[in-house]
């Protein structure tokens, strides 16, 4: 049966990234660097198919990325804006009895 439902979370994100070139910053060549944040969202489901144990669902999930701290090479983290995302995930879950 279809069924649709109703999600609130927080979600942890890393954001890592490697440069073309290397950067010479303050007498230190960065060639990566990561930054870590917190995700608020809340969105709704819908359970698409359903058999004994098994679903395919679809989420439409909007949420707010805020970054915590600064960079691990230590960039201000006011250098990284926050912003909105909306994610579209389509899945498959089962049920181990």
């Amino acid at each position: 049966f279809l069924g649709q439902y109703f999600t609130v979370g927080i979600a942890y994100n890393n954001m890592a990234w490697a440069y073309k070139e290397p950067v010479e910053i303050e007498e230190t060549t960065v060639s990566r660097d990561a930054l870590s944040g917190v995700e608020v969202y809340l969105g709704g489901g819908l359970v698409i198919q359903q058999w004994d144990g098994i679903q395919i669902y679809g989420e439409l999930l909007p949420g707010y990325i805020v970054w915590i701290g600064g960079s691990n090479r230590g960039f201000n983290r006011e250098s990284f804006d926050q912003f909105y995302n909306v994610k579209l995930n389509i899945g498959i879950a089962f049920n181990i009895r």
